[in-house]
C-alpha cells in the first residue's frame, strides 16, 4: 500500500506446508531416510549385513601386515652383514652411530626368530661365549708386574724395576719398550674388532662382560700409552 515498506515477495506455501518468516533463509534439506529403517529413526551409513556367523570386522586405518620372515633367514642375514662390511668408509661419529642401529637391528631380528638361529654364529648363547674368550684375552694383555701391583708396596713395585734394570744392563740387553708397547695397543685394537663383529648383545651376562671386556682394554692402553 503507498507509504507502506517495500517487503519481499513470498510465494503462499503448498497446502500442509509450513509458513517461512519473510527474510528467512531456505529450509534445511530433511535428512535422506536410509532404505529398511523406520520413519522417524535417524539414518545412518549403509554397512553390508555380514554374512551369518560372520563377525563383524571394524576397519583399522593405517594396519599393515608385517611381512613373513623369508625361509633362508640365516643366509639372508649373512649377507646384509656382508653388505654392510664391504660398504664405503664414513666420517668416524656417523660411523660410530650407523654401527650401533645396524647392531640393534640385526639384535630385533635374532630375538623374534631365535629359533631359527640357535646353533649359528648369530646364537646370543654363542656370542656370549665368544665375548668371554674376547675377555680372558684382553686381560692377558696386561702386564703380569701390573696384574698384582696392587697388592704390592710402593717400595716392592720400586725393587722390581730397579732389578729389571740391573738385569737388562748386565745381560746387555736393551728392551725395545716402545715397540712392546705397540704391540700391546694392535693386539687391543684387534680385539675390539673383533667384538665389534659381534653385534650388539643384551641382558645383564651380556652387559657384564662388556664391562669387563672394556676395563681390560682401558687398562692395556693406559699402561702402553703411545
Amino acid at each position: 500500500a503507498p507509504g507502506e515498506p517495500a517487503t519481499a515477495s513470498v510465494a503462499d506455501p503448498a497446502p500442509g506446508e509450513p509458513a517461512t518468516a519473510p527474510g528467512a533463509g531456505p529450509a534445511p534439506a530433511a535428512p535422506v531416510q536410509e532404505a529398511g529403517a523406520a520413519p522417524g529413526e535417524p539414518a545412518t551409513a549403509s554397512v553390508a549385513d555380514p554374512a551369518p556367523g560372520e563377525p563383524v570386522a571394524a576397519p583399522v586405518a593405517g594396519a599393515a601386515p608385517s611381512p613373513p620372515a623369508p625361509e633362508d633367514l640365516v643366509k639372508t642375514v649373512r649377507g646384509i652383514q656382508d653388505r654392510w662390511r664391504r660398504a664405503p668408509d664414513a666420517p668416524p661419529e656417523a660411523k660410530r652411530k650407523l654401527a650401533a642401529r645396524f647392531g640393534r637391528a640385526i639384535a630385533r631380528v635374532v630375538e623374534a626368530h631365535a629359533d631359527r638361529f640357535r646353533g649359528t654364529e648369530h646364537d646370543p648363547a654363542q656370542r656370549l661365549k665368544q665375548l668371554e674368550r674376547l675377555c680372558k684375552r684382553a686381560e692377558a694383555l696386561v702386564a703380569a708386574e701390573s696384574r698384582d701391583a696392587a697388592a704390592a708396596s710402593p717400595a716392592e713395585l720400586l725393587a722390581r724395576k730397579w732389578r729389571a734394570q740391573l738385569a737388562a744392563n748386565t745381560m746387555g740387553v736393551r728392551v725395545d719398550e716402545e715397540a712392546k708397547r705397540r704391540a700391546a695397543r694392535e693386539d687391543v685394537k684387534r680385539l675390539q674388532a673383533e667384538r665389534r663383529r659381534l653385534g650388539a648383545l643384551t641382558g645383564s651376562e651380556a652387559d657384564a662382560l662388556q664391562a669387563r671386556f672394556q676395563r681390560a682394554c682401558d687398562r692395556v692402553f693406559r699402561e702402553n700409552p703411545a
